[in-house]
C-alpha cells in the first residue's frame, strides 16, 4: 500500500464504522501489505467490523483474526498446489518393481 492510498483507506474505515485507531491496528497486523484494490480492502474492513460487532472482539484481536484467516487461505491454496504437483510425479509410478523386493 502506498502512502498515497491512505485518505482512501480511511474514508473506506469511516464508510465501515471502524475507528482510526481500529484502522492503525489493522495496519499494523500488515492486512493491507498486499497491492490490493480498494473493493479488497473494504471487504477486509467489513470483515473486522463483523467481528467486533457479533464476537465481540476488539479492534486487534479482529485485525489479527483476518490476518490469521488470509494467511490460512493462503497456505491451502498452496497445499492443494503442492497435493496436485505431488500427484503428478507419481503418476507413472509402478508398485510392480517395488513388490519384486520384498520376495
Amino acid at each position: 500500500m502506498n502512502v498515497s492510498d491512505l485518505p482512501g483507506l480511511r474514508r473506506l474505515a469511516r464508510n465501515a464504522g471502524l475507528s482510526p485507531a481500529a484502522l492503525n491496528a489493522a495496519l499494523e497486523c500488515g492486512l493491507f501489505e498486499n497491492d490490493d484494490s480498494p473493493a479488497a480492502w473494504a471487504s477486509t474492513l467489513r470483515r473486522m467490523r463483523r467481528l467486533m460487532d457479533d464476537l465481540g472482539v476488539n479492534a486487534p484481536g479482529a485485525a489479527l483474526l483476518v490476518r490469521m484467516h488470509d494467511d490460512m487461505e493462503m497456505m491451502q491454496i498452496k497445499l492443494q498446489r503442492l497435493h496436485r504437483l505431488e500427484s503428478s510425479w507419481f503418476e507413472d509410478w509402478d508398485e510392480g518393481l517395488w513388490r519384486d523386493f520384498d520376495e
